[in-house]
């Protein structure tokens, strides 16, 4: 009798779960769901213009333990930063365009039907822009009409990728961020170490050292970089250190004379 009363209140208990999740949970949900259907995944590595902010320190480098690479200034077409990568997928090396983050919310509007990224164009064109009797909806020409309206949508759908890509919060604004983002369309990118993108080491520039960094890690590093400049024939390699001046209430990089020789 026990057992069966203690089966009746799981049930009774999970009952009300669901009752409450369709009240209260549903419309949220709803909106994720539609969500994705809008785009796809993205996945995004972040910089900074500047090293010199002690929060970003203390936040994203281990309380002040960690490093800092400096890449080289890679600068085309109208004043934008790109960063020289390989892609582990096909071995291909290309610029990727560092987007600038603007620090304000972003109140653009989108329109989801016209905004179904994620679906293959022939189920999106045969199923999801037609009534019961099979009367088109008026946005079934920018998905199937002639070459120029086509090409106009996809600039808008891309638009609005871009958009969500490089927007946050003015609370973050001393942070100074730009974004390298990858969209995952095809799903190519599901497993991790198809996402591990290697850089040229010809493009970075200097290491900085956090000023907690732990002298055995440090070493680790210098030995590292003394192997990757032998065998890239480069005789020159800066390294650096945070430290907070006292006297002028700075925070800042320090050089630090190193032989890589």
């Amino acid at each position: 009798m026990e057992t069966i009363l203690k089966c009746t209140t799981a049930l009774r208990q999970t009952s009300i779960y669901f009752n409450k999740f369709n009240l209260n949970d549903f419309n949220l949900k709803y909106i994720q769901a539609l969500r994705k259907l809008s785009s796809c995944k993205i996945y995004i590595a972040c910089f900074s213009e500047e090293c010199s902010n002690v929060a970003l320190w203390g936040y994203y480098a281990n309380n002040h333990t960690g490093v800092c690479l400096k890449f080289k200034d890679f600068i085309k077409d109208n004043g934008n930063l790109y960063l020289k990568l390989k892609n582990p997928i096909n071995n291909e090396i290309r610029d990727y365009k560092l987007n600038k983050v603007i620090y304000k919310p972003n109140d653009k509007e989108v329109n989801f039907f016209t905004n179904i990224g994620v679906l293959p164009m022939g189920i999106l064109t045969n199923n999801w822009y037609y009534d019961e009797n099979h009367n088109s909806s008026e946005y079934f020409l920018q998905m199937r009409g002639d070459k120029g309206i086509l090409d106009e949508w996809r600039k808008k759908y891309w638009d609005n990728i871009d958009n969500c890509i490089c927007y946050k919060l003015s609370d973050w604004k001393n942070e100074k961020e730009c974004r390298i983002s990858l969209v995952d369309t095809f799903h190519r990118f599901k497993d991790e170490n198809s996402r591990v993108f290697n850089y040229d080491f010809n493009e970075l520039e200097a290491i900085i050292f956090g000023m907690r960094t732990p002298i055995k890690e440090r070493m680790k590093i210098i030995n590292i970089i003394r192997k990757k400049c032998k065998e890239n024939n480069r005789d020159s390699f800066d390294f650096y250190e945070m430290k907070y001046d006292d006297v002028n209430f700075e925070f800042k990089p320090h050089k630090l004379y190193i032989n890589i020789k």
